[in-house]
C-alpha cells in the first residue's frame, strides 16, 4: 500500500513538473512571436518616413566622439538564446550568426542558426537569407528582416525515442527583428527574436541576446 501510494506521489510530481515545462515552453513561444510579428509591423512606419538614399549619401560620413563614421554600413551580429522548436516542444538552445550588408541602400542579411536541446549538442541547422529594413542612431541600430530559410535537422519521434539519426531538409520562410543598443558607435549589445516556418509543416521560434559589430568606421576626425 505504501509503495503504491509512493508511486502515485512520485507520479503526480512528475506531471506537475511537466506542466511546469509546458506553460514555460508556451510562454516563451507565443512572447516569441507576438514580439517578431509586433515589432515587424511596428517599424514599418518608421522606416517608410525616412526618404530614400541618393547615391551621394551612401558614402555620407558623420562626426561621433572625435570618431568618422559611414552612415551606410555592414555589420555582423552573433548570440545566443532559447528556443523552440514544435515537434519536439522542448525548449532548445540556439545560436546564431549573421552578416548584413547594403547593396547600394538596400539591406540584406545571410546568416546560420544551429539549435539543440542541450548547449554543444546541435540537432537543427538553419539557414537564412532576408531582405531588411534599418533605422540607426547614435544610440540604437533597430532593423527588421523577412526572406527564406532552409532547414538540415534530425526529426524527433516521441519522448521515448528521441531524434531520428537520419537528417531531413526543408526549405521555409524567415522573419526577424533586431534591436541593438550601442556602447561606441560601431559596437553594440541588444535582443533579437526570429521565426521560421518549414515546408513540412514545423516551426522553431526563439530570442536570443546578440553582439554588434558595425563596419562603418572610416578614421578619426580630420
Amino acid at each position: 500500500m505504501c509503495q503504491f501510494e509512493n508511486l502515485k506521489v512520485e507520479s503526480t510530481k512528475c506531471l506537475s513538473v511537466r506542466a511546469e515545462s509546458r506553460t514555460r515552453q508556451a510562454l516563451l513561444l507565443y512572447c516569441s512571436q507576438f514580439l517578431v510579428f509586433y515589432l515587424c509591423i511596428k517599424t514599418q512606419p518608421l522606416f517608410s518616413q525616412q526618404k530614400p538614399a541618393q547615391e551621394d549619401d551612401i558614402k555620407k560620413e558623420i562626426i561621433f566622439d572625435g570618431k568618422r563614421y559611414r552612415t551606410y554600413s555592414n555589420w555582423l551580429s552573433f548570440g545566443g538564446g532559447p528556443a523552440i522548436k514544435e515537434k519536439s516542444k522542448s525548449t532548445q538552445f540556439a545560436a546564431d550568426i549573421s552578416y548584413n550588408f547594403h547593396i547600394k541602400k538596400e539591406y540584406f542579411q545571410v546568416g546560420v542558426t544551429v539549435s539543440g536541446d542541450k548547449f554543444g549538442v546541435n540537432n537543427n541547422i538553419l539557414w537564412h537569407g532576408a531582405y531588411g529594413k534599418r533605422k540607426e542612431t547614435t544610440k540604437y541600430c533597430w532593423s527588421t528582416w523577412g526572406g527564406v530559410s532552409y532547414a538540415s535537422y534530425y526529426p524527433y519521434v516521441d519522448s521515448l525515442n528521441g531524434y531520428l539519426r537520419k537528417t531531413t531538409t526543408s526549405p521555409g520562410i524567415y522573419v526577424a527583428t533586431q534591436f541593438i543598443g550601442k556602447l561606441k558607435y560601431d559596437i553594440g549589445l541588444g535582443p533579437s527574436a526570429f521565426f521560421s516556418y518549414y515546408a513540412d509543416k514545423q516551426y522553431i521560434v526563439g530570442l536570443r541576446i546578440d553582439v554588434f559589430f558595425s563596419g562603418s568606421y572610416r578614421g578619426k576626425e580630420e
